[in-house]
C-alpha cells in the first residue's frame, strides 16, 4: 500500500479525529489533493535540515474548495486551494519515493503511541503547537518544566513534568527549549530528537553570544531560530540597552551614537551584575552556563528516556 505525502513545515499535524484546514497556492500541493473528498493523504513533518520525518498522521480529505486570496509579497489576488482534513491514525512510512510528479509513502505501519510509549518514551505533538516554555527550580528535587501551547481548535494547553532529582536546573532549561524545538520540527519528541535538539539549542545560544560579543550587540544574546530565551543575561541586556538608548536620545545624542553607547554600557553593566568574565576564551561558556542558565553537557540515553517518561504523552493525557 502507498499513500500520497504532503510535507508539513510548521509541525501542524492533526491528531486522530481532529480536523485542520490548510491553504495551498503551489501546484505540488494541488496535485496531492486532486483525488478529492474521502481520499487518504499522509502528512509528514518536514525540516530543511533533516528532511521528511517518517512519522505523521494519515488524514482523510473532508472538503476541498477554491477561494481568492491576497498573496504576499506581490499582493496579487489569486485562487487558493482550501482543504479541510480529518486525522485518522498515526502512521510510520517505511520509505518515500517520487512518483508521477508527487511524493508517495510505502510500507505504511499504523502506530499506537500509548502502547509504543511503554517501551519507547516519547511526546506526541499532534493536534497542538508549542508557544513558549518555563523552567522553575525550587530545589534540586523540585524542577518544574512546562511547555505552553495552543490546540488546533484554539484552546490553551500545556505539558509539564518535574525533572527534579534527575537533571540539574540548567539541563532542565535546555530540555525545555529542546522539547519546543523538536515539537516544532517533528511534531514529536523522542530520545533521539531530544538529544539532537539539545545540542542544536546550545550551539545556537553559544553562537548568539559569540556574535553578540564580537559585534558588541548584547540585544541578540539568546535569539535563536526557535525563539528568544528568557534568562537573566538576555533580560538584563535588553533592559539596559533600551533604558540607556532612551536616556542618550533624551540627552540630545544622535540615534547612531546613542545606540552604540547604550550597547557598550549594557555589556559592561550586565557583565558586572552577573559577575561574568570578560576573557575571550571563557566568556561564551560562562555566559551560557551562568548567564543563560543552560548546560551543553551531553546526556546519557537512559537519562533522556527517564526525562520523557516524566512528561505525559500529550496535553490531553
Amino acid at each position: 500500500m502507498s499513500m500520497p505525502v504532503l510535507p508539513v513545515l510548521n509541525g501542524a499535524i492533526p491528531r486522530r479525529s481532529g480536523e485542520i484546514t490548510g491553504v495551498f497556492l503551489d501546484k505540488a500541493s494541488r496535485q496531492v489533493f486532486r483525488s478529492g473528498r474521502g481520499s487518504l493523504v499522509l502528512l509528514l513533518p518536514f525540516n530543511y535540515r533533516s528532511g521528511l520525518y517518517p512519522v505523521g498522521t494519515a488524514v482523510s480529505i473532508e472538503d476541498v474548495w477554491q477561494q481568492p486570496v491576497i498573496a504576499a509579497p506581490s499582493f496579487d489576488i489569486v485562487d487558493a486551494l482550501f482543504v479541510r482534513v480529518s486525522g485518522k491514525a498515526t502512521v510510520k512510512a517505511g520509505g518515500i519515493r517520487f512518483q508521477n510528479g508527487s511524493l508517495r509513502a510505502r510500507d505504511i505501519e499504523k502506530l499506537d503511541l500509548k502502547e509504543l510509549r511503554t517501551v519507547y518514551p516519547l511526546i506526541d505533538g499532534a493536534g497542538w503547537s508549542p508557544v513558549e516554555g518555563s523552567t522553575e527550580a525550587r530545589s534540586p528535587q523540585d524542577i518544574r518544566v512546562t511547555v505552553f501551547g495552543v490546540s488546533h481548535e484554539g484552546e490553551e494547553v500545556l505539558l509539564s513534568a518535574n525533572l527534579g532529582g534527575l537533571v540539574t536546573a540548567e539541563t532542565a532549561h535546555t530540555i525545555e527549549h529542546a522539547v519546543i524545538r523538536s515539537l516544532q520540527r517533528h511534531a514529536m519528541v523522542t530520545p533521539k530528537t531530544l538529544r539532537e535538539c539539545m545540542k542544536e539549542e546550545t550551539d545556537a545560544l553559544k553562537a548568539s553570544l559569540s556574535v553578540g560579543y564580537s559585534l558588541k550587540m548584547p540585544e541578540i544574546f539568546g535569539v535563536t531560530s526557535s525563539g528568544m530565551c528568557g534568562n537573566p543575561l538576555t533580560g538584563l541586556a535588553r533592559f539596559y540597552v533600551s533604558e540607556d538608548l532612551r536616556r542618550n536620545l533624551e540627552g540630545g545624542a544622535s540615534f547612531a551614537r546613542s545606540l552604540e553607547d547604550a550597547r557598550l554600557s549594557a555589556l559592561s553593566k550586565v557583565t558586572g551584575d552577573l559577575d561574568l568574565t570578560t576573557r575571550r576564551g571563557d566568556r561564551i561558556m560562562q555566559g551560557l552556563k551562568m548567564g543563560m542558565m543552560h548546560d551543553d553537557s551531553p546526556q546519557e540515553s537512559d537519562t533522556l528516556r527517564s526525562v520523557l517518561r516524566r512528561f505525559p504523552l500529550s496535553p490531553w493525557d
